[in-house]
């Protein structure tokens, strides 16, 4: 699956922009007037290095084993495998709402996870290589 060309329908994807236009718009006009503000984006690129957290608040049995032995969690809107041995993280970042569910299949390859959102998602990906094997949008 091309996960890009999947649309997913009632998410309002303009209004995010929106929200965030209006906050950058907020936080110029409250920045001290003697103070100049560089309005363009800083020819920078972030690297996420680790995900610290884990979901457990209001979700239970969200916390697996891999048939290679690693582990399967999740945390806001990210599917996490993390070894253990290597002491490194794989990302899962299909979702556009929290995650709020996980169920990992007898082989233990396969993980699905679902979220939140007011059009939830279910995604089946594979855990070794974090690629998408099934989509399903309620």
């Amino acid at each position: 699956w091309n996960t890009s060309e999947v649309v997913a329908p009632n998410i309002p994807i303009s209004e995010e922009k929106k929200e965030v236009s209006e906050s950058i718009e907020f936080a110029l006009k409250a920045a001290p007037k003697d103070v100049k503000v560089d309005e363009e984006a800083p020819d920078a690129i972030l690297d996420l290095e680790f995900i610290y957290g884990y979901r457990c608040s209001d979700v239970r049995n969200n916390l697996r084993y891999t048939k290679m032995g690693k582990v399967v969690y999740h945390t806001a809107s990210v599917g996490i495998v993390y070894s253990p041995q290597e002491a490194k993280q794989q990302y899962f970042f299909e979702h556009r709402a929290d995650v709020s569910c996980l169920a990992v299949h007898p082989g233990l390859v396969y993980v699905a996870t679902g979220d939140a959102g007011a059009s939830p998602f279910i995604f089946v990906w594979d855990t070794g290589s974090m690629e998408l094997s099934l989509i399903h949008i309620s």
